[in-house]
């Protein structure tokens, strides 16, 4: 089984110095050390790629798949799945003021209005989705000029730092670990009309294979992950952004 992990940190951490030890990287090595009548390969991959080569081949699994309509159609997930804080409107501190006119009293993002700003610039991770409110907003825009399709949240962050972008779209966890690598001052806003959380799942191509490995999975996860794998996958992360979640949730989409 081919485990496609995305540039998602500090959820999976692809390179440098903490690289393999984010928040879903340690609770998939402890659920894979225990599932050793599968060959299990890790391999960097983007969310596009996950739901392209998942159309082709019946090897492919990723942990934190949000499970929107396009994905359901190619794959099949997990029983249980991380709450996950939902993403939210990333901008400089200094941009606050030119963003304001977007922001409703309550502090929420208008994201509709935000991407009909041709006065700004905007920037998103190709392939990932991120919440109901951007993801629609997004899709309305995306070939307009004021928002950019980028290959990961660190460019998004660096042309942000660069002055190139006014905004992006990201998760509280991804802005604390890179203040903490980068000592970059960035602020951030939900967007409007979204819930306080989404399901992020263990996901695998339809098929046999697939199949069988979720259902190992799940069937570790019926109990609670060790005491040191949870205080490891929560050294980037807060508990009330990210928590696996041991009790079953109702099955997402049909299994093969």
């Amino acid at each position: 089984m081919r485990w496609y992990m995305p540039d998602f940190a500090p959820l999976s951490i692809l390179d440098g110095p903490d690289v393999g030890t984010g928040s879903a990287d340690v609770v998939l090595h402890y659920l894979i050390g225990r599932m050793p009548q599968f060959d299990h390969r890790l391999l960097p991959a983007t969310f596009l790629r996950l739901e392209q080569d998942s159309a082709h081949y019946h090897d492919i699994c990723a942990p934190t798949v949000l499970a929107t309509p396009e994905r359901m159609k190619q794959l099949i997930f997990s029983h249980h799945a991380w709450r996950v804080a939902l993403a939210r409107v990333v901008f400089m501190d200094a941009e606050r003021a030119s963003l304001r006119r977007h922001i409703r009293p309550d502090g929420r993002m208008d994201t509709v209005s935000l991407l009909s700003d041709a006065g700004l610039s905007g920037g998103y991770v190709a392939g990932r989705s991120y919440t109901p409110a951007i993801d629609t907003a997004l899709a309305a825009v995306s070939r307009s000029a004021v928002v950019t399709a980028l290959s990961s949240q660190e460019s998004a962050l660096k042309m942000m730092e660069l002055g190139r972008l006014d905004y992006a779209f990201g998760y509280s966890f991804e802005l604390r670990y890179a203040l903490e690598k980068k000592g970059v001052a960035v602020a951030s806003a939900p967007a409007l009309g979204d819930a306080a959380w989404q399901h992020g799942f263990f996901a695998c191509s339809r098929g046999a294979l697939g199949e069988q490995v979720l259902q190992a999975l799940d069937a570790l996860l019926e109990e609670p992950l060790p005491a040191d794998v949870q205080r490891a996958s929560h050294r980037w992360t807060h508990e009330d952004e990210l928590e696996l979640e041991t009790g079953p949730l109702a099955m997402v989409g049909e299994r093969s």
